[in-house]
């Protein structure tokens, strides 16, 4: 007898007044007045965006939704398996008001953008590595990248690294939502030419590009 037949029959004896479902179950609707409903009612890609440059405000709260660390102190605005947080968040800066233009690293636990390396300064996407132009002309690009964990979680690895890659990209929609920005999830890139221009380092992995900026007028909903 296999390990779920040893389950069901052990759940049978535990509870023996189970019955099966016999229907659909209609769901209320869902509460309007919450604030996060609003932010998951209007969420959407923006493939359009102005020429204005972002805040050092709005970059420092997305990125803080990206990966940030939350009111525990110890804990971060994503769940990651067995905390080993295995991502890193950076980002190629445009135009960004008090912040050079570059490509930075996000520390997570000090709350800043360190540059990669320092000194170096880059403006624009590639063309080899994004296949859409309006990629390039956002004010801030974040690439979602990883390395392998230092607690090893097996076969599981790349499956646990994109759950949370996912976690990450909802907060980052949702933060953008409740700013006014714009956000679209790119992954039709050429991993070899974004390993280059965002300068990542000997292991690490591309995941999800994220570009950032303000929506152009009557940008319609994707």
């Amino acid at each position: 007898m296999n390990k779920l037949m040893l389950i069901l029959l052990a759940l049978s004896l535990l509870c023996p007044a189970i019955v099966l479902a016999k229907g659909d179950v209609n769901l209320t609707a869902p509460a309007k007045d919450q604030a996060l409903t609003k932010l998951l009612m209007t969420r959407h890609s923006v493939r359009a965006y102005s020429d204005k440059a972002l805040t050092l405000d709005q970059l420092s709260n997305i990125l803080w939704a990206a990966q940030g660390i939350n009111a525990s102190g110890k804990k971060r605005t994503t769940a990651s398996a067995r905390a080993t947080y295995p991502l890193q968040i950076y980002v190629m800066v445009k135009n960004v008001t008090g912040v050079d233009p570059g490509i930075y690293l996000y520390d997570p636990q000090n709350n800043k953008l360190t540059p990669v390396p320092k000194g170096e300064k880059r403006t624009s996407v590639v063309p080899d590595a994004v296949k859409q132009d309006w990629v390039a002309k956002t004010p801030a690009v974040i690439m979602i990248s990883y390395s392998k964990p230092e607690k090893d979680l097996g076969d599981k690895t790349l499956m646990f690294v994109s759950v949370e890659a996912g976690a990450v990209m909802q907060n980052v929609y949702l933060m953008c939502e409740a700013l006014g920005l714009g956000t679209c999830a790119v992954g039709g890139y050429d991993a070899k030419a974004a390993k280059e221009f965002f300068l990542l380092k000997p292991g690490e992995e591309p995941v999800l590009m994220l570009p950032i900026g303000i929506p152009a007028p009557a940008e319609p909903a994707k």
